[in-house]
């Protein structure tokens, strides 16, 4: 049994309603922003913003650059047509 511990990282992601059909979602602490999904793969947009979220982490690793510290979700500045979820993962 491994009990070697799995390193967990989190940032919020804002969801944008564009339309009844078009969704986007970005990183604010990231300077991720504008990813389009349609409003169909919503189910599937928790798994994408996890992959993206992966992918920024693993460049960060990569060439060495510190990540920044999250933003609470009650200091994200929503507009009515946005969502702030927790976006989690956990090294593999």
């Amino acid at each position: 049994m491994d009990n070697t511990e799995k390193l967990t990282y989190a940032y919020p992601a804002v969801f944008t309603l564009k339309s009844e059909d078009s969704i986007t979602f970005g990183f604010p602490d990231l300077g991720v922003e504008g990813i389009p999904i349609k409003a169909a793969d919503l189910p599937k947009a928790f798994d994408i913003a996890a992959e993206v979220l992966g992918k920024w982490i693993n460049e960060c690793f990569i060439l060495e650059k510190p990540l920044p510290e999250p933003t609470t979700l009650e200091n994200l500045n929503l507009t009515p047509d946005q969502k702030g979820l927790w976006i989690e993962i956990v090294e593999a």
